[in-house]
């Protein structure tokens, strides 16, 4: 047993490395658009029952940067049942480039939620690229003119940019942060070395062109989520260049998750749809590393039974915290979220029972999202 964990924990620190390696990878990213160089751009947010947050989206998109003759915002309300629309509605009329607003009204199973109001929104654009963030996020006043001028010197299909969870004051609040910055390092990480394996649909752009070549959210459409991941995969699989935007300048930021009953659902939603990768690497990854915090937690318990030896697993242990505490500190810098090392060592000794739990309940259970109810696929 002891020769098995030895053996996945050479392949992790091997992995760690690889992350290392390529988060850290020179870019050479244009700061913002060049004059002159300035596409025009549809900026679509699908939304659902999000009166306490869309508010400062708008006043974030109010205050762009980029030229707003350049630029419109098309927000799809996905059938709410709170005053979303109106807020939108009123705050809409700050902003000086053109709103367009969508209503649709898809429901699982027949539909596909925001899915199907992403595609709609993307029949209404009139951009040449499409940028995509969700209605609980928060966008700086160059986030526009970053994602474009990468677009426009770097020729990408595809573009996922960087997205951060707001510091929290508890425990609960910044254990997630610490998680949610070790996959935005990861999704990163992969495109700089030419496999994309995930990215987040909080910020990410598209050709409009590509998304139509590729057939969109065809062959995916019934499943909850994906928008980000499956489309993007779709088109590097298609050809398409897809690429991080790693600048602070392009970072869109949300809040923690409050209530555990909410998180539940949301780790269910994002771990249950790794088998419908038809990218190996990405069925792969989350097996390897199920297997791995698997004989963590075996191993463990034998050398509490002393039945192994405990000081090899110690030895393991504490490289693997050595490289998880270089990666991490080196993501966190960039998001510039807080450092807090009693978060991070308490988050490396209950993860890997955290991993195994979700990987578990993501097989076995279905989850709500947006107040909707959807089974085990």
């Amino acid at each position: 047993m002891l020769w098995v964990f030895i053996s996945l924990s050479v392949l992790y620190y091997l992995f760690l490395g690889y992350l290392i390696k390529f988060w850290n990878r020179k870019d050479i990213l244009p700061a913002e658009s060049k004059k002159g160089k300035n596409p025009f751009i549809s900026v679509i947010v699908a939304v659902r029952n999000e009166e306490e947050t869309i508010g400062c989206l708008i006043d974030g998109l109010v205050h762009q940067t980029y030229p707003a003759e350049n630029f419109e915002v098309i927000v799809m309300d996905d059938s709410s049942t709170d005053d979303t629309l109106e807020i939108v509605q009123a705050k809409g009329r700050q902003l000086s480039c053109e709103l367009k607003i969508g209503i649709t009204g898809a429901e699982p199973p027949t539909g596909s939620g925001k899915k199907a109001a992403l595609e709609e929104g993307i029949e209404l654009a009139g951009g040449e690229l499409i940028l995509v963030t969700d209605g609980d996020c928060r966008v700086g006043k160059k986030w526009i003119s970053t994602m474009a001028g990468r677009y426009s010197e770097g020729g990408a299909d595809f573009l996922a940019g960087p997205v951060r969870l707001n510091d929290g004051n508890g425990f609960w609040q910044q254990l997630q942060v610490m998680e949610f910055a070790s996959l935005t390092g990861t999704g990163g990480a992969f495109i700089h070395a030419g496999r994309p394996l995930f990215c987040n649909g909080a910020n990410m752009a598209f050709r409009k062109e590509m998304f139509y070549k590729v057939n969109g959210y065809a062959g995916n459409k019934t499943w909850a989520s994906g928008d980000d991941v499956f489309l993007m995969q779709k088109i590097h699989a298609a050809g398409g260049k897809v690429a991080f935007v790693k600048d602070r300048k392009a970072i869109v930021s949300t809040n923690p998750i409050n209530r555990w009953k909410d998180f539940f659902h949301q780790r269910n939603r994002w771990a249950g749809k790794w088998y419908r990768n038809r990218d190996i690497l990405s069925v792969l990854v989350p097996v390897f590393l199920f297997l791995y915090y698997l004989f963590m937690v075996v191993s463990l318990i034998l050398v509490l039974a002393g039945l192994i030896n405990g000081w090899v697993f110690l030895i393991l242990i504490v490289i693997k915290w050595v490289l998880d505490f270089i990666f991490l500190k080196n993501v966190m810098n960039f998001l510039q979220n807080k450092w807090n090392i009693g978060i991070f060592v308490a988050g490396s000794m209950i993860y890997a029972f955290y991993a195994l739990f979700f990987g578990v309940t993501a097989n076995l259970t279905g989850f709500r999202w947006k107040d909707r109810k959807y089974g085990k696929r």
